[in-house]
């Protein structure tokens, strides 16, 4: 009880019981210490809380003011994503947070597949977690793909003339020849059609009057050799008759 001479009765302030009374900073009806409220219903500021007016008190953290508390999984006195923790305090995918409770933490990128940087165990790094670019997730080169390194992460192509189509590539025939139907560079030649699955070698094929293919030196293409449809034989348009498309 606090006993004021000019008044008549004492004031009488209990702290825990939920009550905010002069002079407590804040009462959230317990006596336990590092929650926002003291046991002396005092507000714990420097460990990073703040309490509202109410009764009984409502403590919370305060995110980016660089105190962790433990309701936070880091506080790097910011509130600014993408440094490795979050305007949430949540440590970010991809990164390590260091630091004692109540204070600062200190967040760095952790090494790993997919990060754009070639570490010392990884053949290839091209900052993604995706198979089928040349660099797998976890980080080998590829089957039929080289990778070279560009600065400290990877660019990887796929290896024109092993005989492997991949998707970046028209046609893959095995050989680096030109006039043949697939280019060294493995692009189709015009006259040509090359077939064969992603995965496997290209077949090519130069393009004749009815295989179904307009090409050069043909007026249509119907994908077959009869006469009286419209295109003949030799794949000319027909008289009395106009051919839209490959016929």
């Amino acid at each position: 009880c606090t006993d004021q001479p000019t008044l008549p009765n004492s004031i009488c302030v209990k702290c825990g019981d939920g009550i905010v009374q002069t002079p407590e900073q804040c009462d959230d009806g317990n006596l336990q210490s590092f929650d926002g409220c003291s046991m002396t219903c005092m507000q714990e500021t420097s460990f990073g809380y703040i309490c509202d007016g109410a009764s009984p008190s409502v403590c919370r953290s305060v995110c980016g003011d660089g105190i962790r508390t433990p309701t936070e999984e880091c506080d790097d006195g910011n509130k600014v994503s993408g440094d490795g923790c979050t305007a949430n305090c949540r440590i970010e995918k991809k990164f390590s947070c260091m630091g004692k409770q109540y204070n600062t933490s200190a967040c760095i990128a952790s090494p790993r597949c997919g990060d754009d940087v070639v570490q010392a165990q990884e053949e290839c790094d091209d900052g993604n977690e995706v198979n089928g670019d040349g660099c797998s997730t976890l980080c080998r080169i590829e089957m039929g793909w080289k990778c070279s390194r560009v600065s400290t992460s990877s660019a990887c192509i796929p290896i024109c003339g092993d005989g492997r189509r991949m998707h970046r590539e028209e046609c893959d025939d095995g050989n680096s020849i030109n006039n043949d139907g697939c280019t060294n560079h493995c692009l189709v030649e015009a006259g040509f059609r090359c077939t064969g699955p992603i995965g496997a070698s290209s077949v090519c094929q130069a393009r004749t009057c009815g295989d179904g293919v307009k090409s050069m030196g043909e007026q249509c293409d119907d994908a077959n050799s009869n006469s009286g449809d419209g295109c003949s034989p030799t794949c000319m348009t027909e008289p009395g008759w106009t051919c839209i498309g490959d016929c």
